[in-house]
């Protein structure tokens, strides 16, 4: 029994070493620590002038059934100091495509330069001279300290081709890959799937034929890969590759001296992805023929761009995510996966399924997408669109009217549930809306605008009944049949703002009056208390919550004197802040569009200036981002305006 379990312990562990398994009656190999050499394992044969010996050299080849090679690709590839394959990290990894001249065999450029190296030469099927171009700097880049911008902390592979660098046709073949392309496609898959690779983080570059080849493989692949480094090379299908990859995150490197591709050539592919709405990074070397790459490779932030880029990112045409001044933002996402289902704050949109979206509300948007790599479904990063800010306020009230037959008790006694015979809006808790004098109800309903924090007192002056609610809380209580009788009742604000205010009343025979004021404080005198001022007065929003609440500006709050009760009664013309309390985004609405446009924010717990900030006002109104700062009371200053706002978690 026991012999039996290390036997197949064996098997298993050599099956693991070769990687091989059978396709057609072939035998797909992955093989480790050798090279193929003419149609035979072997080792790679050194060809650059530099210590290589930390590529490690890899070997995939297909073999028939009588075990003839059918197909082979040499790799070399780098790993990061302590990667460990039976680890959990998951690493970047770089592809990168050689150009004709480090081509394993046969290279032949009219006017530039050849070889054509026997079976018998020691340089045939070399493994190595792939490395010629950028083996170096990947090498520094793998051993460089975390942290420096030049660090590459992943997998580097470099596979190499037989003859002519030959990555793709020069045609795009109806979007079929060329052999050498598939072959490097397969070695791709099998270190997804093997060497903690995070296919997340996956990049492929490539100079002279490896950047034309690397437009063919991303394009016809491009689930792979999160971005794309081209030095000296462009694809072949202009209007396809562009559409493929105008989501793909893409730095193009150019001689203006090249004749292959010719700067306009290559700008031609710049416009066109910019045309259909792509950010492609494009870097002109004015003085360089073809061999960009020697610059390329000492772009302080070559390493660092890959690395910021990640393929669950959605890419936002426009680079805009505020539909302030857009009426609609498109977001886009990488061609190649198997399925797409875009989420709006984390609930599936029905239909939207495809790789682009179209988007005309606020909110947080994700794409699910399956892989074709593993078929997993995976989740895109979210992408927070902003929304125009609430319309500004306006002044008044709602109202609903009912008519009634019989007797009424008391308000309590009314269903407010059943449809009012009239409704609108009127500018105060007005009787004359009225459309009979006796045997109706009333309701009105608003936003009333608080500009200082503390307790209210507030006065229901009535005949017959009526009611005060703020913030659906009964405050005063004057229900039932009587004269003209004054009920009060105070309520807390804690801070300034809109908060909802709702005044009930029903008028059953005789006389007819209602009044409502109100005074700061608890001091019960309705002699002494105001009526409320009709631009105190909004009128409900339905879309709204109670929490959407408006600070107006004014000029004689000091920040030092936040907490204080110097509000200017008329300083509702000066614009207003809202929601606030806020959570992230604090909206503002000025009063015309020649407005400063500097702005501080004071943050009074600390007795600071937490902020200062250049903005633009568009349309009247200005958004601001304050979403790293902790919560608290603040003060926004602009101009001579000053709004007394709170930041909330």
């Amino acid at each position: 029994m026991k012999r039996g379990y290390s036997t197949i312990v064996l098997l298993l562990a050599w099956m693991l070493l070769c990687m091989s398994f059978v396709v057609n009656a072939q035998t797909v190999h992955f093989q480790g620590g050798n090279s193929m050499r003419n149609s035979q394992l072997g080792h790679y044969y050194q060809m650059v002038t530099w210590d290589d010996t930390q590529y490690q050299e890899f070997a995939y080849w297909l073999s028939s059934s009588g075990g003839s090679v059918v197909e082979f690709m040499n790799w070399r590839i780098l790993f990061p100091q302590g990667y460990q394959q039976s680890g959990t990290t998951k690493y970047p990894m770089i592809i990168f495509l050689h150009g004709a001249g480090e081509s394993g065999r046969q290279w032949t450029t009219s006017g530039t330069g050849s070889f054509n190296y026997a079976p018998t030469d020691p340089q045939y099927d070399n493994n190595d001279a792939q490395l010629t171009w950028g083996g170096s700097e990947h090498l520094q880049a793998v051993n460089a300290p975390t942290g420096s911008s030049r660090s590459f902390p992943g997998i580097v592979v470099f596979p190499q081709v037989s003859y002519n660098g030959s990555w793709s046709t020069g045609t795009w073949s109806g979007g079929q890959m060329t052999n050498n392309g598939r072959m490097a496609v397969s070695i791709i898959e099998h270190l997804i799937s093997t060497y903690n690779v995070d296919q997340h983080k996956i990049y492929i570059h490539g100079l002279s034929n490896g950047a034309k080849g690397i437009w063919d493989v991303a394009s016809k692949r491009p689930d792979l890969f999160a971005a794309m480094l081209a030095m000296s090379g462009v694809g072949t299908d202009i209007n396809i590759e562009t559409d493929i990859q105008v989501t793909t995150p893409l730095w193009l490197f150019q001689g203006g001296l090249d004749t292959n591709p010719s700067p306009g050539w290559a700008q031609q592919w710049i416009t066109a992805l910019r045309n259909k709405g792509g950010n492609p990074r494009y870097t002109l070397y004015p003085n360089n023929d073809h061999n960009t790459w020697q610059d390329a490779y000492q772009e302080p932030d070559f390493f660092s761009w890959m690395l910021a880029q990640d393929k669950r990112s959605i890419y936002v045409f426009g680079g805009s995510t505020s539909l302030i001044n857009n009426p609609s933002i498109k977001l886009g996402f990488s061609d190649g996966f198997l399925s797409y289902q875009w989420t709006l704050n984390g609930v599936d949109l029905p239909g939207d399924t495809t790789r682009y979206i179209t988007v005309t509300q606020a909110g947080s948007y994700a794409v699910k997408f399956t892989r074709r790599t593993d078929g997993v479904t995976d989740v895109s990063f979210a992408t927070q669109i902003t929304g125009p800010p609430p319309p500004p306020p306006s002044n008044g009230v709602t109202y609903k009217y009912w008519p009634y037959s019989g007797s009424l008790a008391s308000l309590s006694a009314f269903d407010f549930n059943q449809t009012s015979t009239a409704s609108g809006t009127t500018n105060n808790f007005n009787l004359s809306v009225r459309q009979r004098n006796d045997h109706y109800v009333l309701s009105f309903d608003g936003y009333l605008q608080i500009d200082n924090a503390g307790t209210y007192t507030f006065y229901a002056n009535s005949d017959d009944g009526s009611r005060i609610y703020i913030n659906a809380t009964l405050v005063a209580n004057n229900d039932s049949i009587h004269t003209s009788t004054v009920r009060s009742g105070t309520y807390n604000f804690p801070n300034p703002g809109l908060y909802p205010i709702r005044v009930v009343y029903y008028q059953e025979l005789a006389g007819e009056i209602l009044n409502i004021r109100y005074n700061q404080g608890t001091r019960n005198n309705y002699g002494l208390a105001t009526g409320i001022p009709d631009n105190k007065l909004f009128l409900s929003d339905p879309t709204s919550s109670s929490s959407t609440r408006y600070a107006a500006a004014n000029s004689s709050i000091h920040p030092t004197e936040v907490a204080g009760n110097g509000d200017n009664e008329n300083s509702s013309n000066k614009g207003v802040a809202f929601p606030n309390p806020f959570h992230q985004t604090l909206y503002v609405q000025l009063p015309d569009s020649s407005f400063t446009s500097s702005a501080q924010l004071y943050d009074v717990l600390n007795n600071r200036i937490a902020r200062t900030m250049q903005f633009e006002v568009e349309s009247r109104y200005a958004a601001f981002d304050f979403s790293d700062l902790p919560k608290g009371q603040y003060v926004l200053m602009i101009g001579n305006s000053r709004f007394r706002v709170f930041k909330i978690d």
